[in-house]
């Protein structure tokens, strides 16, 4: 009789462990009747998202995540903060159910992933020169010196892109893998650069105030890329439950408050201007 209790026990330790193991992965699953997920967001993305010095998430897809999980009943969502490369990881592991970074629609994501019809927000492309240059829109950057690019980084193909069409008249494109955006600010501050094209989501803004630059942005963004969320394929249900959530989010006007207080302007007052 012990011998078959000690059996017992041992049998119902390791299915118990068994399940505890699977659980976490299940979560994610789309025909999981559990509704805690798990979704993640870049760990050193100010002011996208980023953990403070008291180790406080915080940021623009912090708050709206947490205003689509308010929004949503029949999920309870957890936030993780993870490092850039980690995260898509993390969407093919089952890990994640959604993840956010600012992304952009390209062929292989939305071939591969799904992605939300209604944008998180928007990546405002600006054209930033000593304030009262004439240098004012792409045209007005042939034959000036414009500030390195990441090689095959988003900036870096809208120039190539331009001087596709442009044959004739070429912007003059300089690559960096290392240079800062404060030393790109910096640069244009004494001189080295005429102008800088950046996303303006990427605190830009904050860095000439906080260096005390006499650098302004141009007028018009030069262009305005939607961003999303991304989901694994199997999350047709959630993804359309974080579609009807941005949208009330936005109909509600919280969705500005929140891009006013990251951005100090409504993001969503811009017009997307991607193919």
């Amino acid at each position: 009789m012990k011998k078959i209790i000690i059996t017992l026990g041992v049998v119902f330790g390791v299915a118990l462990l068994s399940s505890c193991a699977n659980s976490s992965a299940d979560t994610n699953k789309e025909n999981s009747t559990d509704k805690k997920i798990t979704v993640a967001v870049e760990n050193d993305s100010n002011p996208l998202s980023y953990t403070d010095e008291n180790g406080k998430l915080k940021g623009y897809e912090v708050d709206i995540l947490k205003a689509i999980d308010k929004n949503l009943k029949d999920y309870d969502i957890k936030i993780e903060a993870v490092g850039a490369d980690a995260t898509q990881v993390g969407v093919d592991s089952g890990k994640y159910a959604l993840i956010g970074g600012g992304l952009y629609k390209t062929e292989d994501r939305e071939a591969n992933y799904l992605l939300t019809d209604e944008t998180s927000g928007a990546s405002v492309i600006k054209l930033f020169r000593k304030a009262g240059s004439s240098i004012d829109s792409l045209d007005d950057l042939v034959g000036k010196k414009v500030a390195p690019v990441t090689p095959n980084g988003g900036i870096y193909n809208l120039f190539n892109d331009y001087n596709t069409e442009h044959p004739d008249a070429k912007i003059t494109i300089q690559t960096s893998e290392n240079a800062t955006t404060a030393e790109k600010l910096q640069g244009i501050e004494d001189g080295t650069y005429d102008a800088l094209v950046s996303p303006d989501n990427t605190g830009i803004s904050d860095t000439i105030k906080g260096l005390g630059l006499s650098i302004a942005a141009a007028d018009e963004p030069i262009k305005v890329n939607g961003t999303y969320f991304l989901l694994g394929k199997n999350q047709k249900t959630l993804k359309k439950a974080v579609d009807k959530a941005l949208k009330t989010l936005k109909k509600n006007g919280e969705l500005a408050k929140i891009s006013k207080k990251w951005y100090g302007e409504n993001i969503f007052d811009y017009k997307i201007t991607e193919d």
